[in-house]
């Protein structure tokens, strides 16, 4: 096990080395360079798609349903290879109309309509406070698993306010550090990049450790799921899923991966070229099939050692550390680190945007009161990152010990799905 202060500190020095990857590339960018316009950054930007719930929740959903985790990633590859597409010409709009955000996209093809930008921003505060939040719970679940006695130190009774603190801070260092009229962060973008791998990495590492080490592969894994105690001890939960359910959750992933704010910003605004596009089409549901694919041998393996369904959110990091294999311990635990905080950086950096560009904004030419905020809206966006993920944290703290982690990302998925009418519509 591991002090809490120990882990604090490897979180604090991993952030620091993305902070220094982060200011290298923007240097490089501001001196005229264009160091994120390569197509392999942009594929792997896309991969912020693959937040804790897929690091962990997936394994979750993989214990308590069998195979329907699989339908958020059949929807995902879909809607990259028969979608792109739509993805071709949402680029080619935002650079016509210099589009900042999906909510100025939508206002943008209807009149430049304040309303429906300042409606389409509140649903997407409204939809993205559950996924915040499932972010949040992953990683204080995980610390307090792999830490010594968390609740006896202040470190450990308080990391969830640690973290929301650190992602305050980290997003807003170099997320939000200054006005951009394209809102482009190149060096948002290659750290997302590397998290992108260390995450995909780690999941791999674990993967091969349990099915290859533990037991003697996957043909030995499926012989034990498939022995008659096994079976009828799972099967009721297995057979419950309904063709409806898996359309639902194919349809929901398919609108998630454009329209989600984090992933529209990443494939629309922080696209240079649209020929990345073709490299996106093949690379991102390679990435998609390569962290999935040992996802039920690590839920089945934490059914067969006897820990309980309920908590098969954690077993990835679970089996590793009953093993005491610590670096392993470590390296999954940063991975579900990048997997969670990549999302909430890009998330609440984008979410900033809308707020300050479409609520904000418009109460300061309604009330002239308020015309001095004119001259601080980078204060604001800080303000307003700050604001994003404190709410996360108290939905979080409120209801998040309520649901799977898989569950909280359901809803916000259902959030979004309300604005592809309006896309769509306003596409074709």
């Amino acid at each position: 096990m591991f002090s809490p202060l120990t882990l604090i500190i490897v979180v604090c020095v991993y952030i620091l080395l993305l902070l220094s990857i982060a200011s290298w590339i923007e240097r490089r960018a501001l001196s005229g360079g264009r160091p994120a316009a390569n197509p392999i950054i942009y594929s792997l930007s896309l991969a912020v798609y693959c937040t804790s719930w897929t690091f962990y929740g997936s394994v979750g959903k993989a214990a308590s349903t069998q195979m329907l985790f699989l339908a958020f990633y059949i929807g995902t590859t879909l809607s990259m290879i028969l979608g792109w597409l739509v993805l071709r010409k949402l680029v080619r709009i935002k650079t016509a109309h210099r589009i900042t955000s999906i909510a100025d996209f939508i206002s943008t093809r209807y009149n430049r309509s304040q309303g429906l930008a300042a409606i389409a921003t509140l649903i997407a505060i409204i939809g993205i406070a559950p996924y915040i939040a499932l972010q949040l719970k992953a990683v204080t679940s995980t610390f307090d698993i792999i830490t010594k006695n968390p609740e006896s130190s202040w470190i450990g009774t308080h990391v969830g306010p640690i973290v929301a603190v650190l992602m305050i801070i980290f997003t807003n260092a170099f997320g939000v550090r200054r006005l951009d009229p394209t809102e482009r962060h190149p060096g948002m973008m290659v750290a997302i990049a590397v998290e992108s791998v260390i995450k995909l990495v780690a999941f791999l590492t674990a993967g091969i450790f349990i099915t290859y080490f533990i037991y003697d592969g996957f043909s030995d894994i499926f012989e034990r799921i498939s022995e008659p105690g096994f079976i009828e001890m799972y099967a009721m939960q297995w057979n419950h899923s309904s063709y409806m359910t898996w359309a639902t959750y194919i349809i929901l992933a398919m609108s998630a991966t454009l329209f989600l704010p984090r992933q529209f910003h990443v494939a629309v605004i922080e696209n240079y070229d649209e020929k990345h596009i073709k490299t996106a089409m093949w690379l991102f549901p390679l990435y998609m099939l390569l962290i999935n694919l040992f996802v039920l041998p690590v839920a089945m393996s934490g059914l067969f050692m006897g820990f309980p369904q309920s908590v098969a959110d954690t077993f990835l990091l679970s089996i590793p550390f009953h093993y005491n294999i610590e670096w392993l311990s470590v390296l999954i635990f940063i991975g579900g680190f990048s997997a969670a905080t990549s999302m909430i950086m890009i998330s609440s950096m984008a979410m900033s945007t809308m707020v300050t560009n479409h609520l904000l904004l418009p109460c300061v030419e309604w009330f002239p009161a308020l015309g001095f905020l004119r001259r601080h809206i980078l204060r604001c966006r800080w303000v307003a990152v700050a604001g994003i993920i404190t709410l996360g944290y108290y939905f979080k703290k409120t209801m998040g010990d309520s649901y799977m982690l898989v569950n909280m990302g359901v809803i916000s998925f259902a959030a979004v799905l309300q604005f592809v009418p309006a896309m769509l519509g306003g596409i074709f």
